[in-house]
């Protein structure tokens, strides 16, 4: 089994180093398991720091998503915990007021 494991860093913050311990763990149970991260701190070979572009085009295409996210959770606002966040990523809280 080949497994990806996607977060914003690999040992930096507690959730990254939880992620890395079940990636590491993986590992010596044999499984096919990477890391595929924003901020690489290890030096892991089985993880991979991601390049973010600067154009001005993916910078426009990511303001694209997060509008079309925003708006595709829009019509839930009033069954939603008063306050709470719902749904978060890498490009901002969506769902918020």
């Amino acid at each position: 089994m080949k497994i990806l494991h996607i977060n914003t860093s690999d040992i930096s913050g507690g959730a990254a180093r939880a992620a890395y311990r079940v990636h590491k763990g993986l590992r010596l149970l044999e499984q096919d398991s990477f890391m595929l991260v924003a901020q690489r701190r290890s030096d892991d070979p089985n993880v991979m720091e991601t390049v973010r572009s600067r154009s001005l085009t993916a910078r426009l295409t990511s303001l694209a998503r997060r509008y079309v996210l925003h708006q595709s959770f829009a019509r839930y606002a009033l069954s939603r915990p008063a306050g709470g966040i719902f749904f978060t990523d890498d490009r901002g809280e969506v769902g918020a007021d």
